[in-house]
Parts: structure tokens; sequence; C-alpha cells
């Protein structure tokens, strides 16, 4: 559907006027995200129903109060009359069907009125609602970011502990581990790590002594902030290895060792 066709349709009038089904209202507010003319129309749309609300709005007329209060007045009197007294309406009661007309053709459009406001405000709630969902979102990546860098400012800045194995995986392309057996911490740097080839994954793994099988410390992760990932921390390993895997799960031992180190230097 073009967007000519989609103005055309009616749907953005009864978006306005609380009419959509569910469906159709998730359709309005994306096409009016995604095309400015959709939400110019929906702007025009709505001044155009609030000047015609004001524009058709009846100012009552001036005995309209006092009307009204001698018709109450007959009505109590028709209901409790006095003894002997006879029972008589107002001469001006009921009114004259034009005003009658006028009357409801007023409430109609302060019914339209009122319909229009409730859903706007309904809409400015959902935004208000959409905008503090995004809010606590960013507001809680951030708190995982800010705890992901702080440890690993103080892992870095601990150079009495912390030590590093320094792997070349390609020509002038190296990646680190860290190891820290004060603070529990074992990270790997990746961020010179190198393309897997096609169908291929790196698995990463801790050295442990006296021949004992490597410990698997998880796959290489792309998208760990900034490349840096907190690894299961072993505090008796003696090196750090890369294999590559074909299974993106990785495998309980290493297939083909790409690259493996024990010389740990200091951070």
């Amino acid at each position: 559907m073009d967007i000519q066709t989609f103005i055309q349709s009616g749907l953005l009038e009864s978006y306005i006027l609380g009419q959509c089904t569910a469906d159709e209202l998730v359709l309005v507010e994306r096409m009016a995200v995604e095309h400015p003319e959709v939400r110019a129309e929906l702007e025009s749309i709505e001044t155009a129903l609030e000047n015609y609300a004001t524009a058709q709005a009846i100012t009552p007329p001036v005995d309209l109060r006092e009307r009204i209060m001698r018709s109450i007045d007959a009505q109590a009197a028709s209901t409790i009359p006095n003894v002997g007294a006879p029972v008589t309406q107002p001469a001006s009661w009921p009114p004259a069907p034009g005003f009658m007309w006028l009357l409801v053709a007023a409430l109609g459009v302060l019914a339209v009125y009122l319909l229009f406001k409730v859903n706007k405000a309904q809409q400015e709630n959902a935004a208000l609602q959409t905008q503090v969902a995004t809010l606590t979102a960013e507001k809680n990546d951030c708190a995982t970011r800010t705890q992901h860098n702080e440890r690993v400012f103080a892992l870095l800045r601990d150079k009495q502990n912390t030590r590093r194995i320094e792997l070349e995986v390609a020509a002038n392309q190296k990646v680190y581990f860290y190891q820290n057996t004060a603070l529990g911490e074992t990270s790997f740097d990746g961020t010179g790590m190198v393309s897997a080839p096609a169908h291929r994954y790196f698995q990463l793994w801790a050295l442990m002594p006296n021949n004992q099988p490597p410990k698997d410390l998880g796959m290489f992760d792309l998208n760990a902030p900034e490349h840096w990932q907190h690894l299961d921390h072993y505090k008796e390993a003696i090196g750090f290895a890369i294999s590559l895997e074909d299974d993106p799960k990785g495998h309980p031992v290493p297939t083909v060792v790409l690259k493996a180190d024990t010389k740990f230097v200091s951070g």
C-alpha cells in the first residue's frame, strides 16, 4: 500500500477517534514514525477536529437556567401538589423542537471532542510508557557496562598480581589472556582476534598442570563489550589456548589448537 492510499483509507480518522483495532493501532503508529507525511496528516486531522469542535460549540441561551429551574419547580409541584390547587405546567415547557435539536447537536459535538481528548491522552500515556521502558533499558545497560568496566580497570590496575599471556593469532594480530588470583579474575581481550573461517568457531581454554585436561572457558564472543570477556577463573591454570571448532557450542576437548602458551608476562 502506497502512502497516499494509506492516508485516504480512513485509518487515520479511526485512530484519532480511538476506533482502531490493536493491529491497526500498531500499523498507524509505525507508519507515522516511518513516514513524515503520515505524521503530518495525523496532526492535520487532530487540528481540524479541534477547530470543528470549537466552531460548533453552542452558547446556551441566557434564560436557559431560569427555564430549567422553572421546569424543576413545576415537576416538584406536580409530584406533591397543594391540596385544592390546580396543577399547571409553565407555558415555556417543553422547549421548542429547534432548541432540542441544538442541544442534541451541542452534546454530540461535546461527546466527539471529549472522545478525541481521551484518545489523545491515552496515546500520550502510551508514548510516555514506551519512553520510560526505553530509558529503563538504557539505564540497565549502562549499569551492566559500568560493572564490566570496573572489573576490567581493577584487573589492569593491579600490576603486581595480574599476569598476562600474549598469543599471536596472525601476523601483527595479538590477543591477551589476563589472570589475577588475588581478585579471582580471568579475562580475555580479543580486540585483535582474526575472523574465523566459514562455519568454524573459536573456543578458549585454560591449560592445567600435571597433564590434566584443559578447562573449557567458553566460545569467543564477537558481541562482548569491547571484545573483552570475563571467563571462569582457575587459579591453578598454567597457561591458555585457543582452538578452532566446527560446532558453535564448542567441544569438551580441543579439536584443532590454533594457539597455546604457558609463558606469562607481567601486566
